[in-house]
């Protein structure tokens, strides 16, 4: 947004009925639609989200409503996201460094039982950005059959005459749109908007000039800053402070030659030019994966309980299917249909993460042992992506009961013995693979520093293995192996590690295993246990939609990965980690 731009339009900002625009199509930026609607709207607000993880719990319903206000007056959404970052921005983890001090004052006055001012700081937090849910977005506006297109860089530069009106931020004036909508108000029925000639004609009237021209009201919105430039230092200096920045940024243009250009080299601010050598080999790992439909239609038919991550992976347990599998491009019959993208998407992940072997297509140990957890999960496909990040955690070393991982962050298993506490941290390390079901409302329930620590471990992860898949389907429609015309949109929200998950589930385990302690009780009696799942889903966690099935999930997720641990070689995993994993499957088998 163009600095101080609110400020500055207020006095000319205009009102409009949501019935002016029946019958239109209407352009919106999807970071700002998020920003406002979302993220900062007191209807969506979540302020516990930076201390959950994940994303908001009634992201879905609140969109939904607001597509739902669309239809009903007849106005088309046309959701418009940016692409790459094309701005070189000093720091570019400053924001989150900025807003995790944040989340850090309001986790101190959580551990001093100060709930509601913990709550009220986790709500002054802005961690959270519109660019970490546009996959979420992406696949809701996918389900509700509404358009949207990602950019090749910013939102704001779209073709002209496509749309009868443009809803995003004030930087969309940079790029000539004559009218912008603000802001949604559909309770009102009512939307805001700015008209660009009223903000030429207040900038004209500010310097006593008949009427500036573009190029001027251009240079003065990018010297008051945007994402495209930050705002020119000197327009920060203390003389100069209680202007709003389009004051002025123009009125050092028109003392100063009268353009942009003029005013930053008359104050040396001239950044260096230059540019990063980037190179980029494609991966020779994927050529053979070129897998026609009829030849793994039958094969991967076979687990028809499974999803297809994990058909993808049983179906190469097949070692004569998976000779078949290896194939040559055939540039002129490339894979056509969005099956045969997103398998062969799929193996090329597999072979990059050395769990195919990149000769004979086999399953490698790593390989079986995913496998193994993907048979555990006795078809629950809703529960595949998480196999894959439980394997992946083992191999990185992260997947254990250290419960000193994060020393300094409250939260952690409190009541028992050191083997208690241990247990009860492997166990809750791994339920926060899944998702505690909650009613789309703002969170209600204990909170844990500790495990959304490992939750965002857990989402880099996830966020990483997202992306290698990406590359591996991009990779085929780059190198022409794959057909171009095919639903791209499609095949991107089908591919898997979507979403992230927030802390919540593994929060709900620890506190059931840890409550089994309490008050001395036994706590591999039926009693304490059916009066702890008593206490947790009606005390702890009241908004919890199913809370005993999502306690029997996270054990099942459990029995899954224990028998892929168990399934392993001892060259694979170590003999002491598969022996601390069973005493804690035992350890765990007399409290679930």
């Amino acid at each position: 947004m163009i600095r101080d731009f609110v400020q500055w339009t207020a006095a000319f900002s205009e009102t409009g009925e949501l019935e002016h625009l029946r019958g239109c199509r209407v352009g919106i930026e999807a970071a700002e639609y998020l920003n406002q609607r979302i993220l900062n709207h007191p209807r969506a607000k979540e302020p516990l989200v930076p201390a959950l993880g994940g994303l908001p719990l009634a992201l879905a319903q609140h969109i939904e409503e607001d597509l739902a206000a669309f239809r009903s007056f007849e106005i088309e959404p046309y959701f418009i996201f940016s692409g790459l970052d094309i701005t070189k921005q000093g720091n570019p983890f400053g924001h989150k460094t900025a807003e995790a001090t944040v989340n850090a004052d309001a986790w101190n006055l959580y551990d001093s039982h100060q709930a509601e001012a913990s709550v009220a700081r986790f709500g002054e937090s802005t961690y959270v950005t519109p660019e970490d849910l546009f996959r979420a977005l992406q696949s809701i506006l996918t389900e509700q059959k509404t358009r949207w297109t990602v950019a090749p860089y910013s939102a704001w530069a779209q073709k002209n005459e496509y749309v009868h009106a443009i809803a995003a931020s004030s930087d969309t004036l940079i790029f000539e749109a004559t009218q912008l909508i603000t802001s949604w108000d559909f309770e009102a029925r009512q939307f805001s908007f700015i008209r660009r000639e009223k903000c030429v004609a207040d900038l004209s009237k500010f310097v006593s000039a008949p009427q500036i021209s573009n190029d001027i009201f251009l240079d003065t919105c990018i010297l008051a800053g945007t994402p495209f430039l930050p705002t020119l230092p000197i327009l920060d200096a203390p003389n100069r402070a209680e202007l709003l920045k389009p004051y002025s940024a123009i009125k050092m243009i028109m003392s100063n030659g009268q353009s942009g250009y003029s005013v930053v080299v008359s104050n040396n601010d001239v950044p260096p030019s230059g540019k990063e050598p980037s190179e980029a080999q494609a991966p020779s790992i994927v050529d053979t994966w070129n897998v026609k439909e009829s030849i793994f239609k039958d094969t991967v038919g076979k687990h028809k309980d499974c999803g297809i991550l994990g058909a993808a992976i049983l179906s190469l347990q097949d070692a004569d299917f998976a000779a078949k599998t290896i194939s040559k491009k055939e540039h002129k019959n490339p894979l056509a249909s969005s099956t045969e993208i997103l398998y062969n998407s799929i193996w090329r992940f597999l072979a990059l993460r050395e769990y195919v072997d990149q000769k004979t297509h086999n399953l490698t140990q790593w390989g079986k042992v995913l496998a193994a957890v993907i048979s555990g999960l006795k078809g629950k496909p809703e529960h595949e992506e998480a196999a894959v990040l439980a394997v992946e955690l083992i191999r990185m070393g992260l997947l254990t009961s250290d419960i000193n991982m994060f020393p300094t962050y409250n939260g952690a298993p409190m009541r028992g013995s050191t083997k208690d506490k241990n247990s009860n941290m492997l166990v809750s390390r791994v339920a926060g693979l899944g998702i505690l079901h909650h009613r789309p409302i703002g969170f209600t329930g204990p909170l844990s520093q500790h495990l959304l620590g490992y939750n965002s471990i857990i989402n880099v992860v996830r966020q990483t293995l997202r992306e290698l898949i990406e590359v591996a389907c991009t990779h085929m429609f780059l190198t022409g192996c794959a057909n171009r015309h095919v639903d791209i949109t499609s095949v991107a929200m089908k591919l898997p590690f979507l979403l992230p998950n927030n802390c919540a589930l593994s929060i709900a385990v620890k506190s059931y295993l840890d409550e089994l302690l309490s008050n001395d009780a036994d706590p591999t009696a039926a009693e304490t246990k059916a009066r702890v799942i008593e206490t947790a889903s009606t005390r702890y966690f009241p908004q919890s939609l199913n809370f005993v099935e999502d306690l029997t999930t996270a054990f099942s997720m459990w029995d899954a990965i224990y028998a892929g641990v168990t399934s392993a070689s001892s060259t694979t995993i170590p003999e002491a980690t598969k022996q601390a994993w069973a005493e804690t499957n035992q350890w765990l088998a007399e409290r679930r």
